[in-house]
């Protein structure tokens, strides 16, 4: 569906529109993210930090006045409010980073960078007046069919590094028990090689990490064995058993979202069993 809202633009909906809301905040340093597509919009934010109009200040007053006219047409007057807010939006939101900065050393990589921007953001939290915040950030190259050995391990290195730095800024900042991150991917590999790499397959596995997270275990039905089984078919695709509506589920709890509200959050969450999906007690230690 490609007019679907993600998964965090429902999340961030949910807690907004429940009995008792929290203000949410949404924001990708990596483009256009359709997990953050929703009713409440998200904040794009470039890697190197937020890109003001440099002639703001000095034409303010003309833009206002250009885009407060009411025009006849629905799709004009659409996009003369969306100009006026967005330049509005970018003008706050880069003076509240402007004095912002962090203390731990990020690597001058892609990834690094936008988790910098992330913690960046976070540190300015309390200026923005936000309780709840979603952020994506990405990472791509994973796509392996040749290679796979010395690129699996470049890329996840890069990952690390950045990772290690964000997470020594969150300690700093005294946030990381409220901070959790979660990989996610579009599809999984093939367990057997094709001669130098992977191809396209099904289920896979991510990670959850976070300062108030209960770690150190694996969740979920893990094959028995890996080059045959119930659960593998044709090279070694696995079949998932979990859901991706499992872990989110947790997390939705966990971020306050109200039980009334989590299948608003989480729409397909009703055509589990009882037990099919995590709750926050699987997942987070408090």
């Amino acid at each position: 569906d490609t007019t679907g809202y993600g998964v965090l633009g429902r999340l961030a909906q949910a807690l907004r529109e429940q009995r008792a809301p929290y203000r949410t905040g949404s924001y990708s340093v990596s483009g256009d993210a359709r997990i953050l597509h929703g009713v409440v919009p998200a904040d794009v934010v470039d890697e190197s930090g937020v890109v003001r109009y440099a002639a703001y200040g000095r034409l303010a007053p003309d833009i206002r006045r250009m885009t407060s006219r009411v025009a006849a047409n629905a799709l004009a007057e659409h996009f003369s409010g969306a100009l006026n807010s967005s330049v509005v939006r970018t003008e706050k939101l880069g003076a509240a980073l402007e004095n912002t900065s962090v203390s731990s050393a990020f690597a001058d990589t892609s990834i690094s960078q936008q988790l910098r921007q992330v913690a960046r953001l976070i540190a300015s939290r309390a200026e923005a007046g936000l309780e709840r915040e979603c952020f994506f950030v990405s990472l791509g190259g994973f796509d392996m069919h040749d290679e796979v050995i010395a690129a699996l391990r470049d890329q996840l290195s890069l990952v690390n590094d950045a990772l290690e730095s964000f997470v020594s800024e969150m300690r700093a900042l005294g946030v990381w028990e409220q901070v959790a991150l979660l990989s996610a991917s579009d599809f999984g590999r093939t367990l057997s090689s094709n001669g130098r790499g992977t191809d396209h397959a099904w289920g896979g596995n991510q990670w959850v990490i976070g300062g108030s997270i209960a770690g150190g275990k694996v969740l979920g039905k893990y094959p028995s064995r890996l080059s045959s089984g119930a659960e593998i078919i044709d090279r070694g695709r696995v079949i998932p058993t979990t859901s991706w509506e499992a872990p989110w589920n947790a997390v939705a709890q966990w971020f306050g979202v109200e039980d009334d509200f989590l299948s608003q959050a989480l729409p397909a969450r009703g055509n589990f069993m009882p037990g099919a999906l995590f709750s926050q007690a699987d997942l987070f230690r408090n």
